[in-house]
């Protein structure tokens, strides 16, 4: 195997962590509905704030503010750039062995 066959597998495996680290996030509600969230650090996952408000007279009133933490990684959207990417590595380091031959 070359060095540079090396490397993009190594390139490959580095950005596979990274995914992992910072993965898909969802939120599930009661109904068992998934709502895509984005991406976050495994440690912090993401919070969406909901805010109701009304103006009456040119006053601006917050009558309600919710927050949403995502509680679900999307291991549907992870495993599928996981796949991609492994595609596209391989596909690579495939390409380079034709062409060192």
């Amino acid at each position: 195997m070359h060095k540079t066959q090396q490397l993009i597998i190594l390139t490959g495996v580095i950005l596979v962590v990274l995914m992992a680290v910072c993965p898909p996030w969802a939120y599930v509600d009661g109904h068992n509905v998934s709502h895509p969230m984005g991406y976050a650090p495994i440690w912090k996952p993401p919070i969406a704030r909901h805010q109701n408000s009304a103006e009456i007279l040119g006053f601006k009133l917050q009558l309600d503010v919710q927050t949403q933490t995502a509680n679900t990684i999307d291991l549907f959207r992870l495993l599928l750039q996981i796949v991609i990417l492994s595609a596209v590595t391989g596909g690579a380091v495939v390409l380079l062995r034709r062409a060192a031959v």
